[in-house]
């Protein structure tokens, strides 16, 4: 029993003195090691034992304690992304493309090595010669005017013969003599003489209709009796013309039926089958977050105008940056108007949709704000409303602000979630589901386009045009009578 006793003790001896060993420390000040028995203080300096505190590693620093700067592994390293091309390289010059760490946000240069394919300073035609009638000409050879490598050789263009003119008559043939026409090649300038036989039926003097009467829709007319000027012989008796009868065109929305040749109307126009305000469905698209579905778009009647009407879409129907690079751009040359007026107008509009859809010339002010100029005007079939537009058909910012599909939600355009809204105090409760949609106008430089916020403010500073969060809406002239 003795000897059972004592080995139990020995047992706990052997378990208190490993645990001992295992929460032992070093001091920091002293550097000698204390057995966890003595306490958390330094018998031999005083100092109290230290705890490290660890800062998580970042791309340039490994983990770190706080307290005393003790390190642990190694830094994570920078994350690079694809980077942007900030100059482009030419045949003369390097280019710049710019790297930011998706971590930490620090950026790099690159350069970009010549580009021996991409000629700067334009190009110039050399050995260009002029066709004539009777010899060879030459398209001229293509050379880069920055660093004179021919580009492409140019092509024979073979001789032609000489193209006469209608030519101009010196003389009438008539009756009684021959007549003379004058022609010259519209190419190289030669002339030639050509014999007009005689015309028996071209009286000297001319001839003149007498007795004439134009048919009208109601009453008959008369083609004259024509004759001779200079003899008075009658040459040829007319013929009645009947009447001709209305040639009515279908009523349309600004006209009633009416006569094309005297204008008679008949009834009245027609009335256009929606106003103002109204949602109507027309073209089909995915809305959908899987994006099978081809569901019925509703759009909003912002305008009716010489019986077209302005359509918006209700919602964000895609996702799309307002240009695919982040460079100085306008509506004219921008990705998106490509993308509306071909791979959207085909999918969303059958044949039959796409002929009501009018081709409208659209007007790009500068910016009013910055005086960014807003490029030319164009011709579009589907385009966006602009920063005017935006202002004008909508009375306040809640009418401005829309809600993506899930088909654009789920293909990246931003919404408005109830947790930002708990997160940041300037998001309101009522704009939840709300997304930022896409304006054509130029935003403070032509790197940036406006947008309407999900506020329904519009934003006419802008956004960069390469941001691929932000909601399409687009806009059409509807013509029902196509």
């Amino acid at each position: 029993m003795k000897r059972r006793i004592g080995f139990v003790l020995f047992l706990v001896l052997v378990f208190a003195l490993t645990a001992a060993a295992e929460t032992a420390w070093e001091c920091t000040v002293c550097h000698r090691r204390i057995q966890a028995a003595l306490g958390d203080t330094c018998p031999y300096c005083g100092a109290r034992r230290h705890v490290h505190t660890w800062k998580e590693a970042t791309c340039t620093e490994p983990k770190t304690c706080t307290g005393c700067g003790a390190t642990e592994g190694k830094a994570r390293g920078h994350q690079w992304d694809e980077g942007t091309v900030l100059l482009k390289a030419t045949c003369q010059q390097i280019g710049v493309k710019r790297f930011a760490c998706t971590v930490c946000g620090e950026a790099r240069l690159e350069e970009l090595p010549k580009d021996p394919d991409n000629h700067s300073g334009g190009t110039e035609i050399k050995g260009r010669q002029d066709v004539t009638c009777t010899t060879d000409g030459y398209t001229g050879d293509t050379y880069c005017k920055a660093c004179g490598e021919l580009i492409s050789k140019g092509s024979a263009i073979p001789a032609a013969s000489h193209q006469w003119d209608e030519g101009i008559v010196l003389s009438d043939a008539t009756c009684q003599r021959i007549g003379a026409k004058s022609s010259a090649c519209t190419v190289c300038g030669a002339t030639r003489l050509e014999e007009i036989q005689r015309d028996p039926a071209n009286h000297t003097g001319g001839t003149e209709i007498t007795g004439k009467k134009d048919a009208s829709c109601t009453a008959d007319g008369y083609t004259g009796d024509t004759y001779c000027k200079g003899c008075g012989q009658l040459i040829s008796k007319g013929s009645a013309i009947p009447a001709l009868g209305h040639s009515w065109q279908e009523a349309t929305y600004t006209a009633p039926k009416t006569c094309a040749r005297c204008g008679a109307t008949e009834g009245k126009s027609l009335e256009v089958p929606f106003k103002v305000g109204d949602v109507i469905a027309f073209g089909r698209y995915p809305q959908s977050a899987s994006g099978g579905d081809s569901t019925p778009i509703e759009w909003i009647v912002l305008d009716i105008d010489d019986g077209r009407a302005l359509l918006l879409s209700r919602y964000g129907l895609d996702e799309k940056p307002y240009n695919t690079e982040y460079i100085d751009i306008t509506w004219e040359q921008c990705s998106l108007r490509k993308w509306l007026n071909g791979e959207f107008l085909n999918e969303a509009f059958s044949a039959h949709e796409q002929a009501k859809i009018a081709e409208t010339r659209i007007s790009n002010p500068n910016n009013s704000a910055f005086g960014t100029a807003g490029g030319n005007a164009t011709a579009d079939r589907v385009f966006l409303l602009s920063i005017g537009e935006a202002n004008r058909y909508f009375k306040t910012d809640d009418d401005r602000t829309a809600k993506p599909t899930p088909y654009a939600a789920k293909n990246g355009a931003y919404v408005v979630t109830a947790e930002a809204i708990r997160e940041y105090d300037w998001l309101e409760q009522e704009h939840e589901g709300n997304c930022t949609w896409w304006l054509r106008s130029p935003g403070g430089d032509r790197g940036l386009a406006a947008a309407v916020d999900d506020d329904g403010t519009v934003y006419d500073y802008g956004r960069i045009v390469n941001q691929d969060i932000f909601a399409v809406r687009p806009a059409f002239w509807l013509n029902p009578e196509s």
